[in-house]
């Protein structure tokens, strides 16, 4: 429980650090935009909401990779939706959406 929390913590003040104007500038002023990303949804290949890293489950892991999603888009894909927060874009607004989701499931849900 406390390595968990320790990295809730650690990941957090990543994240406060990172400002939307930051996340663009380092991702070479690429901004991804709605309907980028392909969600295939038939057959076995159905994606899960906020399964970030293709793993088959929703947990910190993918909490993780849509961060570093958010700084290196290019090396770290996305294998479902990661906006969250219904704006348009993948940024830190939806990292902490997925982070809160991950504690909060039913105050958070993912949409």
């Amino acid at each position: 429980m406390k390595k968990a929390l320790s990295l809730i913590m650690a990941l957090a003040m990543v994240i406060c650090m990172c400002s939307a104007s930051f996340v663009v500038f380092a991702a070479g002023g690429a901004v991804q935009e709605p309907g980028d990303i392909e969600i295939d949804i038939s057959g076995n290949n159905k994606k899960i909401p906020g399964d970030c890293n293709g793993d088959k489950e929703v947990n910190n892991d993918d909490v993780i990779h849509l961060l570093w999603h958010t700084l290196f888009p290019d090396e770290y894909r996305l294998s479902s939706n990661g906006d969250f927060t219904g704006d348009g874009y993948v940024t830190n607004e939806d990292v902490i959406h997925l982070l809160w989701h991950t504690l909060f499931p039913e105050e958070y849900p993912l949409t």
